[in-house]
């Protein structure tokens, strides 16, 4: 290869193809010193050097050689070198690219902040998946038709549902979105993709004795029994999640104007706080929580360490339901809550408001609006055709 400072065409600079088993090491020299910015893959050479990007940001790319020999390569290495410092080295789209791998860590990077830590789980736990599956494969070389594949080859192998299909596909298009918006691409190949589409399995109305068996025996045998009960019937009368349930101090329950505020802190799945006033049941568990309150702000305080709220009470809940004899989750409790107010004939824009639905009630009435078979049967009587 020529020495001169004419520019390298872009066709000379190799992207790395997806999937070698061989591993980059380190080329030295005669005096078994390794050479700065050189390396090896089987009989490849491989230049490694940090790069100017389309987006300003600057990153280290591999770039393959031409060269057969150690000595040609330093040569090749040195033009490429005095190519960018002069600003005439031209790099081919595949080589601004970066992994999806790598670029998955700038993303979640960006995000850290952003979104709340479980948020920042699922989609850590969904792409370490995607970076398993295209390993080794540029940002720019992943296909629509790819990524079908690999939606294919999980619901054929049955370890998603239609639901952790559509969701790893969102969490997919966010990363190739940043993408775009940081000017490493231009087209997202997950953009037009079509959800899966699947029948949600209906959730069973957990009963209001079953609460009561389940928070009875979590007194009897658990030794925060208590404080597992105190905290079930809460989600219960007030529709809370769970981490938004953990969170609440006491400075949040106003028993003046009967409003407890959920996500006062700003860590409510919509980033808002809401007001849900008080039923008579949830004043009197609140009133009965109060005369037993221990001093620290929040009503579930961490065991250990003042000034926390609990972290969880996931394990109490296993121990209590084993004993029970009951499945039953944490999140059955919402669901009961706005089944509850449904079946009692709260119109859905308020139960909506109390719950933190932004959509007016739409969501309830799709997915919470199924009622018990006995309130249902009552409700057929009421019909009438006579004439007005």
């Amino acid at each position: 290869m020529s020495t001169n400072n004419e520019t390298r065409p872009c066709a000379e600079i190799c992207a790395d193809s997806p999937k070698h088993s061989l591993p980059f090491v380190r080329v030295f020299d005669g005096r078994k010193q390794p050479i700065k910015n050189l390396w090896r893959r089987g009989e490849r050479f491989y230049a490694r050097i940090t790069v100017l990007l389309a987006s300003g940001a600057k990153a280290e790319r591999r770039i393959a050689l031409k060269a057969s020999t150690v000595t040609d390569a330093k040569v090749e290495l040195a033009a490429l070198i005095l190519q960018r410092g002069n600003n005439s080295l031209q790099l081919s789209q595949s080589q601004c690219a970066p992994l999806l791998s790598e670029y998955v860590e700038t993303y979640v990077a960006a995000h850290r902040h952003l979104k709340r830590q479980t948020t920042q789980s699922v989609e850590r736990e969904h792409l370490k998946h995607h970076c398993v599956y295209f390993e080794g494969v540029r940002l720019d070389r992943v296909t629509r038709s790819s990524v079908l594949a690999y939606r294919a080859k999980k619901l054929a192998e049955a370890k998603w549902a239609g639901s952790t299909a559509n969701l790893s596909l969102t969490v997919l298009r966010n990363v190739f979105r940043h993408a775009i918006d940081s000017g490493l691409l231009v087209a997202s190949p997950v953009d037009g993709i079509r959800p899966v589409r699947y029948v949600a399995k209906k959730r069973s109305l957990v009963t209001p004795a079953m609460f009561e068996t389940l928070c009875a025996t979590a007194v009897e045998h658990l030794s925060n029994g208590q404080l597992l009960s105190d905290y079930v019937k809460l989600m219960c009368l007030c529709g809370a999640r769970r981490s938004e349930a953990l969170r609440l101090k006491w400075s949040d329950v106003d028993f003046v104007q009967r409003q407890l505020t959920v996500g006062s802190d700003g860590q409510s799945k919509n980033h808002l706080a809401r007001h849900v006033d008080f039923s008579e049941p949830l004043a009197e568990h609140l009133q009965g929580m109060s005369s037993r309150r221990v001093s620290s702000e929040f009503l579930f305080p961490a065991l250990r360490g003042a000034g926390r709220p609990l972290k969880t009470l996931v394990e109490s809940l296993k121990l209590a339901r084993a004993k029970a004899e009951l499945n039953i989750c944490f999140h059955d409790c919402r669901h009961h809550f706005i089944s509850f107010c449904i079946m009692s004939g709260i119109d859905f824009m308020t139960i909506a408001r109390w719950v933190g639905h932004s959509d007016g009630g739409v969501l309830i009435g799709k997915v919470y609006g199924h009622l018990s078979d006995t309130h249902a049967k009552a409700q057929a009587k009421k019909v009438t055709f006579a004439a007005a």
